[in-house]
């Protein structure tokens, strides 16, 4: 019997909805896609949440939609390697944050927590930093300030932050050791927005250059108003005394791989990428994942995707061709090949 192809096709943005409210497979509307699944085998996959190894309420981004589909299994993302750590209660034992909290301790000097804060983690990311908050003060900590980035979302016209000044709050009221140092945009931390961007948030965290509002919920209103997409919210100061100082801690929540890298790394040795006399640095970092520098440690490790479709079909003696848009070639081999970067 000749053997027939077999064709797996992605369709970025489809879905189906359960409420039936819009009849999206009908035939009168896609007739081709109606006759398809109709003839042939059809299965609906889940595309968020514990189905793609995110937290049960989160949605997820289609990067990461691929990646699971490329491993043939459930691959554990960022935000769920921690959860798991949490339950088990084996992540405050972290030798990397020890040097930190060890290190604030002995200077009696402040601990900054930077973490990011959209619908991409949801109410994950809230409850990371309100157990981190407990876990200092009860070891000691007493002066600790939140470093908040906005934008974490799957869609980037979103405007999440009033939905989580509640969590915020709720800190705010339960530690009074704690304040709120900074507030900013997401892509100000990341690493491929470029070392001007990163300067800038530099000067305000470090020296105070910058915007500086008492009430945060005004200052991001008026990001609003200024048409800044969340991502964008320009760097602006809360709390007077929460600089960053020669003798504080940093612990980042970087659940993103694109992340705190030049960042971090600029706080520690400033002198590398800007003129300055600044070089006796002596603040310790440390983050969730590890970062590209060689200036910072880390608690946790991503977990190695095991298996890959291209394997798969490798092993099984399969011919396969991969026939995607010319600019998404390299983006979906990447993720079928379970993240290897190969030609």
């Amino acid at each position: 019997m000749r053997k027939k192809p077999f064709v797996v096709c992605l369709m970025d943005g489809m879905g189906i909805e359960d409420a039936k409210s819009y009849a999206i497979y009908d035939s009168s509307v896609m007739p081709t896609l109606d006759a398809l699944t109709n003839r042939y085998l059809f299965a609906s996959l889940a595309t968020s949440g514990n189905g793609v190894g995110l937290s049960a309420e989160a949605a997820a981004t289609k990067e990461q939609g691929y990646l699971n589909i490329g491993a043939g299994s459930i691959v554990k993302q960022s935000i769920e390697i921690l959860n798991e750590k949490l339950e088990q209660n084996t992540f405050f034992n972290s030798e990397a944050l020890k040097l930190v909290t060890d290190h604030v301790i002995n200077n009696d000097s402040k601990l900054h927590l930077i973490t990011l804060l959209g619908d991409k983690y949801s109410e994950d990311s809230p409850s990371h930093l309100r157990k981190m908050v407990e876990y200092c003060t009860k070891i000691g900590i007493k002066k600790i300030y939140l470093h908040l980035y906005l934008g974490a979302n799957n869609n980037s016209l979103s405007k999440t932050f009033p939905k989580y000044t509640a969590n915020i709050h709720r800190i705010l009221n339960l530690y009074p050791n704690v304040k709120i140092s900074i507030i900013a945009g997401i892509k100000h931390l990341k690493d491929s927005s470029g070392i001007t961007v990163t300067k800038e948030l530099y000067k305000i965290t470090v020296g105070g250059i910058g915007e500086h509002w008492i009430n945060y919920n005004e200052a991001v209103d008026s990001n609003y108003k200024r048409k800044n997409l969340e991502e964008n919210i320009v760097p602006f100061m809360v709390a007077e005394d929460g600089l960053i100082e020669n003798t504080d801690g940093v612990f980042l929540f970087n659940y993103e791989n694109d992340l705190g890298s030049v960042y971090t790394d600029l706080l520690i040795q400033p002198a590398k990428y800007m003129y300055t006399n600044n070089n006796n640095i002596n603040i310790k970092i440390a983050s969730l994942f590890p970062l590209q520098n060689q200036t910072t440690v880390s608690c946790l490790n991503y977990e190695p995707v095991r298996t890959s479709f291209y394997n798969t079909l490798n092993q099984n003696g399969i011919k396969h061709i991969l026939i995607a848009e010319k600019d998404n070639i390299p983006y979906i081999n990447y993720y079928f090949n379970g993240c290897n970067n190969i030609q």
